[in-house]
This record gives C-alpha cells, structure tokens and sequence, in this order.
C-alpha cells in the first residue's frame, strides 16, 4: 500500500467486477489506439478500479488511461483528465492478466487492511 499521485488521461467505464478480467483488457487496447492524441504522456499505461466494498457490492469504475507529467490543458475527446492523490495498493503486470492482478489485490487488501 501507497500513498501515490496520479496524473492521468483515460477512459473511464463501468461494469460488474465479475467482467474486469475480459473488460479492462479491452477497453485498454481501444484506449492505446489513441495514445497519439494525449500531451505530456509518460508513456507508462494505467488501470484504475473502484474497490469492491463488500458482497453486494456488484459493479464498479473503472480508468484505462496514461500517466501524464503535467496537468493536461486540453483533453482528447471521450477521455477525461484524473487527478487523484490517496492511498492505493499497487501490482504491476500485463493487462492481458488483470483478472489475476486484481484478484491478488483484493485478496491481499482484505488480509492487510
């Protein structure tokens, strides 16, 4: 866990938790078909996702985006520019195994936090 800023431009979408692992990958491969269009790229690609808060807690949002270096001035359309700074728990993989990614850290967040 990690207390982390994040600068990024992205996609953002919803769907049930359940479809993260097909979702994400996706929407991801959609979003880089873009890249070209977004300043100040880091080059360093994002995935954002609501944490599931409990049992009937069905669906969540979720970001597909870069990290930016700067606060991004102007905004491709269909993206949206995030700013957030707060606690996270972090992996890093491919996006072709976020389903696996985000399991893990749900089963870890549970047992830590």
């Amino acid at each position: 866990m990690v207390k982390k800023e994040f600068k990024v431009v992205g996609i953002k979408n919803r769907g049930a938790f359940a479809n993260f692992g097909s979702e994400v990958p996706v929407l991801a491969q959609q979003f880089m078909s873009r890249t070209n269009e977004i300043q100040n790229s880091s080059d360093t690609e994002i995935a954002l996702f609501e944490p599931k808060r409990g049992e009937n807690h069905l669906e969540g949002n979720y970001y597909v985006g870069l990290n930016v270096v700067d606060k991004a001035k102007e905004v491709p359309s269909g993206m949206e520019y995030i700013e957030a700074t707060q606690y996270y728990v972090t992996t890093r993989g491919k996006i072709t195994d976020v389903e696996d990614l985000h399991m893990h850290l749900l089963k870890w967040a549970d047992e830590k936090v």
